[in-house]
């Protein structure tokens, strides 16, 4: 598996074995159409997590071998109106923020093997009841590339 899905799955794998965020849907950038994916979460349970690799470098260390430094982003979006209803047997039950310095406990980087290591956050907007953060991180993976035999 390339780094780049590696590192999506490691992270998907993670947040799925949470029980604090089993219940919060986790959107991936890879499949396709992320803001339907977003705009459901919110209107049943009124919170979801986008998980995306927004950008990545490449360094050489070496001949024949990558580092390649992701720059991941989580993108953590609530509906306050629908998810702080106390008559929504929906509902969450986890904030934004709650979900927020979950993530910062989940990729705690004295943690073993973390694919990733988050570095802040930030309030995106505070449109209409709608709270969006973004919680940025870094990455490195190494990777060698399958080489191919050069014709005799």
């Amino acid at each position: 598996m390339n780094p780049i899905d590696a590192t999506r799955q490691a992270v998907l794998e993670r947040l799925q074995a949470d029980p604090e965020l089993q219940n919060i849907p986790c959107i991936l950038d890879e499949k396709g159409d992320v803001e339907t994916g977003i705009e459901k979460a919110l209107a049943t349970l009124g919170i979801g997590v986008i998980f995306e690799l927004e950008r990545g470098t490449l360094d050489y260390p070496s001949v024949g071998a990558y580092v390649v430094n992701l720059e991941p982003v989580f993108t953590v979006v609530e509906n306050v109106l629908i998810n702080r209803d106390p008559d929504n047997v929906s509902a969450s039950g986890k904030t934004a923020s709650d979900v927020i310095t979950r993530l910062f406990e989940v990729f705690h980087p004295l943690k073993t093997a973390q694919p990733i290591y988050l570095t802040g956050f930030d309030l995106v907007s505070d449109t209409e009841g709608i709270l969006t953060y973004t919680v940025s991180a870094r990455a490195k993976a190494n990777w060698i590339p399958v080489q191919e035999p050069e014709e005799p």
